[in-house]
């Protein structure tokens, strides 16, 4: 088992490199509203696509307390106003593919990795929403990609319901907010709509796998409700019900 070491938010050995090259995103780099912080204690680890032995060395590793650190850093750059939402959105996208490769090499699965995926979710959630009509042209290249926004959200989820599962059956109780990502999932597929895709196989084979005290809750039961009124037709009511509904659910919708 490998349990990292680094207690930055960035290792030292890809901080060096980085200072070498200058690379730094914009949202690394100090500003007046940071005295006394350097790009040394605002870069974050970047993703990699291939794991080398190297980044399995404890000192390429955050530990959780630095992970947790990280997750609350990137929680507050989404309110940044130095730069746009959509450049935000770019930078945590990659930054958080980092966090959940260190937990993944580092075997994290217990409640606190539950909360990072759900802190990733929400974003994802909420980003598909701010950033629709931002997406990349000839004239911005570099603009929103809801393919891969969508695509990693998919992944978070498919995640977080196997974290949940293995939690349940070691501890026999459920995590907290299981009944809130559980209805998420459910509001994703109940049709097609910009990236998400509906499928009803898929939609009635999660219902018949959660547990009575999931499928019972208050969330899903809004989530099942809601998906009846939409297929009913019945775009009054469902109109009047989504009203009321929480942003991220009208996010969602």
């Amino acid at each position: 088992l490998i349990v990292g070491t680094c207690e930055a938010m960035c290792p030292d050995a890809e901080l060096e490199r980085r200072y070498r090259t200058n690379d730094f995103d914009e949202l690394e780099l100090p500003t007046p509203d940071d005295p006394g912080m350097s790009a040394e204690d605002l870069a974050v680890k970047r993703f990699a696509r291939t794991i080398t032995e190297e980044d399995r060395q404890p000192d390429r590793l955050r530990t959780r307390g630095a992970l947790k650190r990280t997750m609350d850093h990137l929680l507050k750059l989404m309110d940044s106003k130095r730069t746009t939402f959509e450049k935000v959105h770019r930078f945590l996208w990659d930054r958080y593919r980092a966090i959940r490769t260190d937990l993944s090499i580092q075997h994290i699965k217990d409640e606190f990795a539950v909360e990072c995926l759900e802190q990733m979710i929400r974003f994802h959630i909420i980003a598909e929403h701010e950033l629709c009509e931002e997406t990349a042209t000839v004239n911005n290249p570099h603009g929103f990609n809801s393919h891969l926004n969508v695509e990693q959200m998919y992944k978070c989820l498919t995640s977080l319901f196997s974290l949940y599962d293995e939690l349940a059956k070691a501890t026999g109780e459920s995590c907290e907010n299981e009944p809130e990502f559980r209805a998420y999932y459910i509001l994703l597929t109940m049709d097609t709509h910009g990236k998400y895709r509906r499928d009803k196989s898929a939609h009635s084979f999660a219902l018949s796998k959660m547990r009575p005290d999931i499928l019972n809750s208050d969330f899903v039961y809004f989530a099942v409700r809601l998906n009846g009124l939409y297929h009913e037709g019945n775009f009054v009511k469902f109109f009047s019900v989504v009203r009321k509904c929480p942003y991220i659910v009208a996010c969602i919708l």
